[in-house]
C-alpha cells in the first residue's frame, strides 16, 4: 500500500524542511500552503487551503482506497504576544480541531501534530521537565498566548487517539536556524538584526534552543512509527543565553559584540508601551512582556525518549548560526516580494 505523507503549513519554517526531507525519502508528498504562498521545493504535489475553514482541508486529505494517509499538522501562528486573540485561537486552536476532524474522516491512520514545550506546565526553575510531566493540558496552567492555544490544542490531539487512529505530539523547544521566518519568533528577528547591524543593545537570561533541521528529522522519524497508541515527545536542544548566541554571531560575522545587556525584569516594566507601539503599527515587538518571562523561564527539559526513540541528534549552536548568517546574506528580506533560496540546491546549508 502507497503511503501519502500530507504536511500543513508547508510555507512555515518547520514545514518546508518536512517536505523537503520527506521528498529526500522518496516519500509521495502533500504540501498545503496558505492562500498565494509559493512552493520553494519541487516534487510534492501543492494544495491551498486555509485550516480554518474546513472545507478547504477536504481536497488536501482525499485519497484513493489503495493509499494510506499519514497527516504531519506543522500550521499554526507563532505569537510572543501574552493574550489570546481570535486570530491565534481559530489558527492555532480551531484549525487543529478542522485538521483532526478532515484527517479521521479521510481515513487517516496516523496524525503527527507540532505543538511547543510552552504547552507543558512549567515547574520550579530548579526541576526538569520531561514527558512524563505531559499528562494533562490546559490553557490555564501555562503563560501567554502562544502556550495557552498549543496546550488547548495538544490535549485535543491526544484525546482523539482511538484503535483506528494514532496520534502522536512532538514538541520542540525555540527553534532556530536557516529558513523563511525571521519576523515571528524572538530569537530569529534578534539574529536577523544583529546580522543587519540593526541591534546594539540586547537583554539578559536565555533559553533551550534546537535546529529546525533536527526536529524535522525527529518529526519525520515519529510520522513513519507503527506505535498503536497516542504519546508525547520533548525535542529539546540545549539551553543557550542571548549572550552566548550574539557573541558566537560576533565571532561568526566578524562584526562587533554586544556589549549592553538590560535586565528582562526592567524591560517588563516598559512592555505595555512597547506592544501598544507596535500593536498600532501592525508589527511584531522584540521586547514583550512574555517573551521576557520566557527568557527568565524554566528551560531544563528531558529529551531522552526523543533521542532513543525519534533519532533526536542535536547540532553545535556555532553550525546552526553560521547557516543562518549564510542563509539572511542569501536572501533579501527586505524586498516587498521575499526572494527565498531553495534549501536543498545549497549543499553548504
Amino acid at each position: 500500500m502507497k503511503t501519502i505523507f500530507a504536511v500543513t503549513g508547508a510555507g512555515g519554517h518547520l514545514g518546508h524542511y518536512l517536505v523537503q526531507y520527506l521528498l529526500d525519502q522518496n516519500q509521495k508528498v502533500r504540501a498545503l500552503l496558505f492562500n498565494h504562498e509559493e512552493p520553494i521545493f519541487t516534487g510534492a504535489d501543492i494544495f491551498y487551503g486555509d485550516i480554518t475553514d474546513i472545507s478547504t482541508i477536504h481536497p488536501f486529505l482525499k485519497v484513493n482506497p489503495d493509499e494510506e494517509l499519514v497527516v504531519i499538522h506543522a500550521a499554526g501562528i507563532v505569537s510572543i504576544n501574552a493574550r489570546v486573540d481570535k486570530r491565534l485561537y481559530n489558527a492555532n486552536v480551531k484549525g487543529t480541531t478542522n485538521m483532526l476532524v478532515a484527517a479521521k474522516e479521510a481515513g487517516a491512520k496516523r496524525f503527527v501534530y507540532i505543538s511547543s514545550v510552552h504547552a507543558v506546565k512549567e515547574k520550579k526553575y530548579n526541576e526538569v521537565i520531561s514527558e512524563l510531566d505531559a499528562k494533562d493540558f490546559s490553557m490555564s496552567d501555562v503563560r501567554g498566548g502562544y502556550a495557552k492555544t498549543k496546550a488547548e490544542a495538544t490535549r485535543l490531539v491526544l484525546a482523539a487517539n482511538d484503535d483506528n487512529f494514532a496520534t502522536y505530539v512532538i514538541a520542540p523547544s525555540g527553534i532556530l536556524g536557516p529558513g523563511n521566518s525571521y519576523s515571528a519568533d524572538f530569537l530569529g528577528n534578534l539574529v536577523y538584526m544583529f546580522v543587519r547591524g540593526k541591534f546594539k543593545v540586547a537583554v539578559k537570561g536565555g533559553y533551550d534552543f534546537i535546529d529546525v533541521r533536527d526536529v524535522a528529522k525527529a518529526t519525520i522519524n515519529l510520522a513513519l512509527l507503527s506505535r498503536p497508541s497516542s504519546h508525547f515527545y520533548l525535542a529539546s536542544g540545549n539551553y543557550y543565553s542571548v549572550r552566548t548566541i550574539l557573541d558566537t554571531l560576533s565571532t561568526i560575522t566578524k562584526k562587533k559584540r554586544v556589549r549592553v545587556y538590560l535586565s528582562p525584569r526592567f524591560i517588563k516594566l516598559f512592555a505595555w508601551i512597547i506592544e501598544t507601539y507596535y500593536r498600532w503599527r501592525k508589527k511584531t515587538p522584540l521586547f514583550t512582556a512574555y517573551s521576557m518571562d520566557t527568557l527568565l523561564a524554566n528551560a531544563q527539559f528531558d529529551n531522552r525518549l526523543a533521542i532513543k526513540e525519534l533519532k533526536l541528534a542535536i547540532r553545535p549552536l556555532d553550525a546552526t548560526l553560521g547557516d543562518m548568517v549564510k542563509f539572511i546574506e542569501l536572501n533579501d528580506f527586505t524586498a516587498s516580494k521575499k526572494k527565498i533560496v531553495d534549501i536543498r540546491k545549497k549543499k553548504s546549508i
